[in-house]
């Protein structure tokens, strides 16, 4: 059975467990999903293969403001999918890895898909549903993720997109998910990094409303390991920010969204105000 799977993995490609890739191409026959998982000998791993392309007219639009306002790190970076978008995560996920920062371990890669090992459940999903209890150990995880996309930024590493739906914690222990998109390759890595910064405030804002105060728990954490340069770059984005922030909230606020007002929070929160 492994022989006849195999069959449709070229070898100059196939790379891990024969085992696990077999199982890894019949469980692609059977699910339409991008990312997947499977279990072989009591242990989870994902199957990922390439998505399709994620743009949207709203990115351009989100391009135009971001030109007109020059606020650098509101600029789209949407991965198109295809084999490039794979080649792209696994050079980057191998890069990361050797540079001591927590990615996924890829356990196998064929043709047109890789599997990696289990890495918990993502924090986003967690910090939905944990009852009141759970405070202190949340805060503590969100403050380790900002500290660990700190030190990836020091060393003039970005990861593209670090919402906490991209951000998994296994023991205690956190790994950053999904590098499909190439920030650096439309972008300065300074503006790539303001840009994580950015998506993984926003992300932890619209959580306010359930935990208030764990925005400004992850902006602390950031901070204090960030590079100072970068710090001040960003709350000078924020600033430009700030003034259509206040404007929204007062004329509209009421009528927005709990993501949209999260999102603004966070805008206020950095800006100081």
């Amino acid at each position: 059975i492994v022989a006849v799977a195999l069959c449709y993995i070229p070898m100059t490609t196939a790379t891990g467990d024969t085992h696990l890739l077999a199982q890894a191409v019949r469980a692609l026959t059977r699910q339409p999903a991008s990312v997947f998982a499977i279990e072989r000998n009591g242990k989870r791993y994902w199957v990922k293969r390439p998505g399709s392309d994620k743009h949207k007219p709203s990115h351009t639009l989100l391009r135009f403001v971001a030109w007109l306002s020059r606020i650098e790190m509101l600029r789209p970076t949407v991965s198109r999918g295809g084999q490039d978008a794979m080649t792209r995560e696994l050079a980057r996920l191998e890069r990361l890895r050797g540079a001591k920062f927590p990615v996924p371990r890829v356990a196998a890669v064929g043709e047109d898909f890789f599997v990696t090992e289990d890495n918990g459940a993502v924090l986003m999903n967690i910090a939905r549903t944990l009852p009141e209890e759970g405070r202190d150990w949340l805060f503590a995880q969100i403050a380790q993720a900002a500290g660990i996309l700190a030190s990836m930024h020091r060393q003039g590493l970005c990861h593209g997109r670090p919402s906490l739906k991209d951000i998994a914690v296994k023991d205690d222990r956190i790994t950053f998910l999904d590098f499909e998109e190439a920030p650096e390759a439309v972008m300065t890595t300074e503006t790539a990094c303001l840009r994580d910064v950015w998506l993984f405030l926003s992300s932890i804002g619209r959580l306010e409303r359930k935990w208030p105060g764990l925005c400004a728990a992850a902006w602390q954490g950031y901070r204090e390991k960030a590079p100072e340069a970068l710090v001040r770059r960003f709350e000078e984005q924020a600033l430009r920010l700030d003034r259509l922030s206040a404007l929204l909230l007062k004329t509209g606020g009421r009528w927005f969204g709990r993501d949209v007002l999260g999102v603004l929070h966070t805008i206020r929160l950095v800006a100081g105000r």
